[in-house]
């Protein structure tokens, strides 16, 4: 009876016991198999589709798959249990969403909404959704049941395709992010794509957010620049003049990125989308440039600073959307600089043309006044002159053709010195134009004192008297027939082929002031005033026929023959400038004195006067001194002209 009793208690226990140890058993093999309960259906990882129910669709199921087959995992959503009685595996509420680190990149706070009945959660602020990314995306706040969307959908749910931030020519993914995208646009599994980085692979991918990859003319980087800008724009603030600095224009060669921008290495430029201006070298080139509000100030390139041209430009601050108007010669320095630039050219007319800036900058304009742009001397940091030819500076001991053309021997210098000036400042110690100087130059190669030295352009330095006069002239010639040379040694000493006939005369009887101090006479005019030896002026000296006339030294007194002698003649004799007093060519009294009565000269006069010998002489000391010298014995009155001598009284006049 008691084991009847008991009989229908024991079974439901053992079966009990049967239930949980198979339950135990299962457990078991879920924790290496989790899809004993759910999932299994598209994968083996345990996801839905199939829940714990064996529904295929609704609120557990909803895009388990699409986030798995985009290499989402899954701790980047759950915690994941290590075995079926993990806590929160199993029960009611046992749907748990724990954000891993992947959904937390880029500073990304998520959460999760559950649904209600069929309805899925809705998970925000996620960074594997595009909430840090700011790009424009359609769909940053995902439904978890929301229906799978379409290839072109999915591109734009979490950043728009292009971004805003991208150009709208930028449909290529492939070009900037090919660690990420394939060349069919696809997402590449396990590639770079929702890893925490906006990952581009190499600048010459550069032209799919901004530019034109299709201007093959242009260099990779400057493809990249505007036009077009990150959002499709051909024209604004974005655009502004980029080609107008980045080809050869009519005013420059076309100036590198650097100059204006820090040219980037990857995407971390675009972080914020405004556009940094970080000035390069040469705009910077004594200058402090600065760019506000869409234009540019103190910049070298457009006059500003302290710039070697010395200013004077009408727009040195240019907007930059200014357009061709923004950069014209006469912007950025005036069209004739001021002092210390020259105000004429070498020719000495006033300078009021673009051709004329070809004289002294040849390498930079051209002589139809535009720029020489291919040469690419215009605003390159300097200023370029190259006014002098092939072998300006010849070697020592030879002729200078610089100091020519100082001396008014080259007709491409036709101000000489000034010419001079113009660049090497008046002082000629440099000047803000050339910046060398002259001064220094010289004194390196010995000629401290070049400026009050006579024989530094002309005589010979290594002669013992009257070093300055020619020869050497100016030109460096040595030759009697070379106007520069001429009689100068035979005016200077008395000379001629047969024997001085005077002791000669100074360098001031036909130049005034000298010697002269420094180099303010060398003007390009020989400065000839005649004078008597007395020092009153007299005479008159023909430039271009190259003569002399009216002057006491050739005849220019009573009875004298007032000849007109070429300054570069070889010789003249007794009878140039006077009667010879010999044969027929008798003056006054002489013909009875020395053609009758056959008196030498040394009976009136000094002895050493013999017009007859061979060769002639003259007392040098007394020949043309300014006077008739006559002997004291003869009693010569200069006002009656008589003398009183023993032959006859003075009532005899002279003449």
């Amino acid at each position: 009876m008691r084991s009847a009793r008991i009989t229908p208690l024991v079974l439901p226990l053992a079966l009990l016991a049967a239930c949980s140890a198979r339950k135990v058993e299962e457990a078991a093999e879920a924790g290496t198999s989790c899809t004993r309960c759910h999932g299994g259906v598209d994968n083996d990882t345990g996801a839905p589709p199939r829940d714990a129910h064996g529904s295929l669709t609704g609120p557990k199921v909803g895009a388990h798959t699409a986030h798995l087959d985009a290499g989402v995992a899954c701790e980047t959503c759950h915690k994941v249990p290590s075995s079926v009685d993990d806590p929160d595996h199993i029960g009611p509420g046992s749907i748990k969403v724990r954000f891993g680190q992947a959904a937390k990149l880029d500073g990304a706070s998520p959460t999760y909404a559950a649904g209600t009945g069929t309805l899925g959660g809705t998970c925000s602020s996620t960074y594997c959704h595009g909430s840090t990314l700011f790009a424009g995306g359609t769909t940053p706040n995902p439904s978890w049941n929301q229906p799978k969307p379409s290839a072109a959908e999915r591109c734009q749910a979490c950043h728009g395709n292009p971004p805003p931030s991208h150009s709208a020519l930028a449909t290529n993914c492939f070009q900037c992010h090919s660690d990420s995208v394939d060349a069919n646009q696809q997402i590449k599994p396990g590639g770079k794509h929702v890893d925490g980085h906006v990952d581009i692979v190499a600048l010459t991918a550069c032209a799919g957010c901004h530019g034109d990859p299709g201007r093959t003319q242009d260099s990779p980087l400057v493809r990249a620049a505007p036009p077009v800008d990150t959002q499709g724009n051909v024209t604004g603030a974005r655009v502004g003049a980029h080609l107008a600095h980045l080809r050869d224009g009519p005013l420059a060669k076309a100036f590198a990125c650097s100059q204006c921008h820090v040219v980037p290495t990857d995407s971390a430029h675009a972080s914020n989308g405004a556009p940094v201006v970080t000035f390069g070298p040469l705009a910077s080139l004594n200058a402090n440039p600065s760019y506000a509000s869409g234009t540019c100030s103190g910049v070298y390139c457009h006059g500003g600073g302290n710039t070697p041209i010395g200013g004077g430009g009408l727009n040195i601050a240019p907007t930059w959307t200014q357009g061709s108007g923004g950069a014209t010669c006469g912007s950025c320095h005036a069209l004739v600089p001021p002092s210390p630039h020259p105000s004429v050219d070498r020719s000495g007319a006033p300078l009021a043309s673009l051709p004329q800036c070809s004289q002294c900058h040849p390498g930079t304009v051209n002589p139809d006044g535009s720029m020489f742009v291919a040469n690419g001397l215009h605003v390159n940091g300097v200023v370029d002159q190259n006014v002098h030819p092939a072998g300006w500076l010849a070697p020592a001991g030879t002729q200078q053709p610089h100091g020519l053309a100082a001396n008014f021997h080259d007709p491409a210098y036709p101000r000489g010195l000034d010419d001079c000036r113009s660049c090497h400042g008046a002082d000629l110690d440099g000047g803000p134009g050339a910046g060398v100087s002259c001064n220094a130059c010289h004194a390196a190669n010995g000629q401290q004192a070049w400026q009050t030295s006579c024989t530094f352009c002309h005589g010979e330095p290594n002669r013992a008297q009257l070093a300055a006069a020619p020869p050497v002239d100016t030109q460096g010639h040595v030759a009697p027939s070379e106007r520069g040379v001429g009689a100068h040694q035979t005016h200077l000493f008395g000379k001629q082929p047969t024997g001085a006939i005077s002791n000669g005369v100074a360098c001031g009887a036909c130049h005034d002031g000298q010697p002269y101090a420094d180099i303010a006479h060398v003007d390009g005019a020989v400065a000839v005033a005649l004078k008597t030896p007395g020092g009153a002026a007299a005479g008159t000296f023909d430039a271009g026929a190259g003569t002399c006339a009216s002057t006491y030294c050739h005849g220019g007194f009573r009875a004298g023959k007032a000849a007109t002698p070429a300054w570069t003649a070889t010789s003249v004799d007794c009878a140039s400038c006077h009667a010879s007093q010999t044969g027929t060519d008798f003056s006054d009294a002489h013909l009875v004195h020395v053609g009758t009565f056959k008196l030498s000269c040394g009976v009136c006069h000094s002895a050493a006067y013999a017009p007859g010998a061979t060769p002639p002489t003259a007392d040098k000391a007394l020949h043309v001194n300014g006077q008739v010298d006559v002997a004291a014995s003869v009693n010569y009155d200069r006002t009656t002209h008589g003398c009183a001598v023993a032959c006859h009284g003075p009532e005899r006049a002279w003449y």
